[in-house]
């Protein structure tokens, strides 16, 4: 049976020196040597953090003296436990409070509690090697806990800021450091943020890995990844987020509109999303398939009570929503009509002026009227409605050329409206056609 321990190292991006160390960790805990299993641990910890420092760049508010000599001896084999002890362990406002303050060499912007837990690791080592103390399993599983629970916040400039720009880099093309396996950071941002910055570090990431600003879907499929997170805590977080942002939540459902299953439960938040903001998501979205899948969602988990259905229909269509949404799916069509879009839309103009002075109603109807003609079943009534709407306005503009140019292309469609125009003894109005 495997350790919980063991079962988090094998998510773990950790150089293979440190993972190494771990592994034997591991099997001398296994065979109840625990003095080993500790010590092996806290050296893989030590050997993660130097690697850390060697590959970082220099962090502000330590000087180039003394950051060159922080990686000079990182590098000595006599020297680079010490340094790595005396980095972690740097705090700044305790070493001004000093008479001689030394030159700073806080690296890692951490909390001091966490800072004094790392520093407690390092004397209960020494108390170890000396064997002043016993060790057991339960602090062989404590240590384990803290570099589950910590090793993420230990990123050169701090846990979140280091993160954030390790994950910035990562995505850039520019970088180095770019690459398309970003599964590292996926495992590694559990132990990132303290219980109280998950706020702030998902609005760093969403700042610095915009889903807006990125057509690769690596960038996408990375916070699907995240909102799907096997770590429970992570993906909650995650999630509160986005109930209190809402335009990153809708930015992150117009590339994976899935995601607002995990919200099924919040009917609260969900009514404020399609009742006051669903038309400014079709605009941030401008993905027809996205749109029409949350939409689908949304109606068959009646999440859109049924006497607001001629609401939400009718608020989209006086946004115009339909000039921001790419061609439609057939899936898509039939989502407008199983759910009255068309019954709705068609009183929507039936209840609209006939009459020349209502030209400007007429002239804002130039994407949605043909888009009605083209797809809906036309019927007498809407027909000589809109045969009079075109008698009384002026066809000359982009108006008449949309509605020509709708009936030219579908040849069943004009020839019912004209079949239609016949039966009520009306003249279709583009005879001609």
């Amino acid at each position: 049976m495997k350790l919980a321990f063991e079962n988090w190292l094998e998510t773990q991006y950790i150089e293979d020196e440190a993972k190494e160390f771990l592994e034997e960790a591991i099997l001398c805990f296994k065979v109840s040597a625990y003095r080993g299993a500790f010590m092996l641990s806290y050296l893989a910890f030590q050997i993660i953090v130097k690697h850390r420092l060697l590959r970082a760049e220099q962090p502000a508010g330590i000087s180039d003296s003394t950051w060159t000599e922080i990686q000079d001896n990182l590098k000595l084999i006599d020297k680079w436990d010490i340094e790595v002890n005396e980095v972690i362990a740097f705090d700044n406002d305790v070493e001004k409070k000093k008479v001689k303050p030394k030159p700073s060499k806080q690296a890692f912007l951490i909390y001091r509690d966490i800072r004094n837990e790392a520093i407690f690791w390092k004397n209960k080592r020494n108390a170890c090697i000396h064997a002043k103390d016993i060790i057991s399993y339960p602090q062989v599983e404590a240590l384990w806990m803290f570099i589950q629970n910590h090793l993420g916040k230990f990123i050169v400039d701090s846990g979140v800021e280091g993160f954030v720009e390790v994950a910035r880099r990562h995505f850039d093309p520019t970088c180095a450091e770019y690459s398309n396996d970003y599964t590292y950071l996926v495992d590694t941002l559990p132990s990132v943020a303290h219980f109280d910055q998950s706020n702030e570090l998902f609005k760093k990431l969403f700042q610095k890995i915009p889903l807006s600003h990125y057509e690769n879907n690596r960038v996408t499929q990375f916070w699907i990844d995240l909102s799907e997170h096997t770590d429970p805590n992570t993906q909650t977080k995650l999630l509160q987020f986005l109930e209190n942002n809402q335009r990153e939540f809708m930015n992150i459902i117009s590339v994976a509109p899935a995601i607002i299953r995990k919200f099924s439960g919040n009917d609260g938040f969900l009514r404020v999303f399609w009742k006051n903001n669903f038309t400014r998501f079709c605009r941030i979205s401008r993905n027809s398939s996205a749109v029409f899948e949350i939409v689908e969602w949304l109606f068959k988990n009646n999440k859109i009570p049924q006497d607001e259905i001629e609401s939400f229909w009718t608020n989209l269509i006086t946004e115009d929503i339909f000039l921001f949404i790419s061609k439609l799916s057939d899936e898509s069509l039939l989502i407008l009509k199983k759910y009255k879009f068309f019954e709705i839309y068609e009183g929507y103009i039936l209840a609209a002026s006939s009459d020349k002075w209502n030209y400007q109603f007429w002239y804002d109807q130039t994407s949605k009227l043909p888009f009605y003609i083209k797809n809906a079943e036309l019927n007498s009534v809407v027909v000589k409605h809109i045969n009079k709407v075109l008698n009384n306005v002026n066809t000359s503009g982009t108006f008449g050329s949309a509605i020509k140019g709708t009936l030219q292309e579908n040849e069943l469609q004009k020839n019912k409206f004209k079949e239609l125009c016949s039966e009520m003894g009306e003249t279709f109005y583009y005879d001609y056609l």
